[in-house]
């Protein structure tokens, strides 16, 4: 294993490299996407032959360059590592990017501060779309601005469907954690020595971008799911399943610290599950009894369903309160209806346990199980989720009312049943 001075050393050097380039392009993929993978494998000294000193190509997946493909140290099965999930969910966040936007390129001055292009991609259109921001770079060099790439890729047939600046800047040291994750699998410039690199590819392969050195660590140890638990995980959308690996690699991180920890680092990525799959499952549920058609539009907007349909009454006593579930998502590039808070999709299950219409063939035991544990876990993350560190007691309710109650289960089921 190399010396913490040679990766000193060598990020220096790979920092160095990625600012005298004008443009950097950032790929994010799931794990799971082979044809797209197996592209960036099979092109990848092509792409670094196209791109040479114009566009940085970041690529923060443990075994996508050359050098990867030829070290015996990673197994073959890696879409199925927690921690390469766990990485695509700290890229997602830190880029700005929407998980219904995957496959894509961040593509800007930075791909991680300012503004950027964020650029739908696939095995089809990758190495096109390179050549036309290989091309604008050329022209403008460190001048290069987000809209002349946007116009070029307009032109070339290309239609970007989202770019924005972020408001909020990102630290440099966060900026650091996330580049040391990615410099060992980047192409651009000269190919790596890929005997030197494969040596070192068991210290870069696995990073987990944003956390501690520890964690970084225990990632590159060995890390299994129970069966049960990896069967229903297999069941689960990417944003799921990389919240789920996420909270899995990082409460062996935080629980065997020598102090006080704050559990949110594992705790609130299982009430993002959560989160997400109230409105995957029961809320679908109850769109589809007010007359929104599935699985065409899941998780869709219905434009054709009255407003008054779409609108559940969760009022208690003399307090009046509604609930949208068929309100547009003004940020989503596709067209999805807005997702509902923890306590939004509460108070529809909560509805649906009262209304027979609304709940359809789904069982009110089940719903009250829904309800209670929503309760519970989103009181929990309210309370946590900013500027109170979470104890191990909450953390351990959180895991125990998501992992081991059967909530998780009974929520994925619903999911599955109208996706399908």
């Amino acid at each position: 294993m190399p010396s913490r001075t040679h990766d000193a050393n060598y990020f220096a050097r790979f920092k160095d490299r990625l600012a005298s380039i004008p443009v950097q392009a950032l790929l994010l993929c799931s794990p799971a996407d082979e044809e797209l993978r197996s592209v960036i494998l099979r092109e990848a000294e092509r792409i670094q032959a196209i791109t040479d000193d114009h566009v940085a190509v970041l690529v923060p997946l443990a075994d996508t360059a050359p050098w990867v493909a030829q070290s015996s140290k990673i197994p073959t099965a890696w879409h199925r590592l927690p921690a390469a999930w766990a990485m695509l969910g700290q890229f997602v966040s830190l880029a700005g990017v929407r998980w219904d936007e995957l496959p894509a390129l961040v593509i800007g001055r930075s791909a991680f501060t300012g503004q950027r292009l964020i650029l739908k991609t696939s095995a089809e259109t990758l190495i096109d779309q390179l050549r036309t921001v290989v091309t604008v770079s050329k022209d403008m060099g460190s001048t290069v601005r987000v809209a002349t790439v946007r116009r070029a890729l307009r032109e070339q047939g290309e239609e970007p469907f989202s770019s924005r600046t972020l408001a909020k800047s990102t630290p440099d040291d966060v900026v650091n954690a996330a580049l040391a994750s990615v410099a060992g699998v980047v192409a651009f410039g000269e190919a790596p020595v890929a005997e030197r690199r494969a040596r070192r590819v068991e210290t870069v392969a696995n990073r987990l971008a944003m956390t501690t050195q520890a964690a970084m660590q225990s990632v590159q140890t060995p890390f299994a799911l129970s069966e049960e638990l990896e069967s229903v995980a297999q069941k689960l959308d990417d944003a799921c399943r990389t919240f789920l690996y996420t909270a899995m690699v990082l409460e062996r991180v935080v629980a065997d610290l020598p102090f006080e920890p704050d559990f949110g680092a594992a705790g609130l990525p299982l009430c993002n599950v959560l989160e997400r799959l109230l409105n995957l499952g029961p809320v679908q549920v109850a769109r589809n009894n007010r007359g929104v058609p599935m699985p065409p539009r899941y998780t869709l907007f219905d434009p054709e369903l009255p407003a008054g349909k779409a609108l559940v009454d969760t009022s208690n006593g003399e307090r009046r309160r509604f609930v949208d579930i068929n309100q547009i998502d003004p940020h989503s590039p596709v067209g999805h209806h807005r997702f509902l808070t923890i306590g939004e999709s509460r108070h529809v299950v909560h509805a649906m346990t009262a209304d027979r219409r609304l709940r359809g063939a789904c069982l009110p035991d089940k719903l009250n199980a829904i309800e209670q544990a929503a309760r519970e876990i989103g009181a929990i993350r309210n309370q946590h989720a900013h500027a109170v560190p979470m104890g191990r007691g909450a953390w351990l309710h959180v895991r125990e009312r998501m992992l081991d109650s059967g909530v998780l289960e009974v929520l994925v089921e619903m999911a599955e049943a109208l996706r399908t």
